[in-house]
């Protein structure tokens, strides 16, 4: 291969990734392996910025984003329910006031936000 490396040969290496969870631990390796590329194409300098930081660097982005829009869209809800009150005394009102409280209003970026998350745990190898 030296001879079609080197030379006036301008090699050119293409890395493709895949969004998918599924396939984070195959694509951290393309990403890692692009990044040995990158310093044997820059003669042994290591590049500034890493493609594994730039992509965990997007990837803190959109978590940002999206928690944004959780903080935009969600809010409490009350529910309230009753039950019999088994500790009411004769003659007493016999019925307990339950009140609850959830957050509503944010599901699908709740859902989103836990991929990216998980996403961005594999890629960063569980740190």
């Amino acid at each position: 291969l030296q001879p079609g490396l080197s030379g006036r040969a301008q090699p050119v290496v293409v890395v493709t990734a895949s969004g998918a969870p599924e396939d984070a631990a195959e694509t951290l390796e393309s990403l890692r392996f692009g990044e040995l590329c990158a310093v044997v194409e820059s003669e042994g300098k290591l590049p500034t910025a890493s493609l594994m930081a730039q992509t965990l660097r997007a990837l803190d982005e959109e978590i940002a984003r999206v928690e944004a829009e959780i903080m935009a869209k969600e809010r409490w809800e009350a529910t309230v329910s009753h039950r019999a009150d088994e500790r009411a005394q004769e003659g007493e009102r016999g019925v307990e006031e339950v009140r609850t409280f959830r957050l509503v209003g944010a599901d699908e970026e709740r859902a989103r936000l836990e991929a990216l998350l998980r996403r961005r745990r594999d890629l960063a190898g569980g740190a």
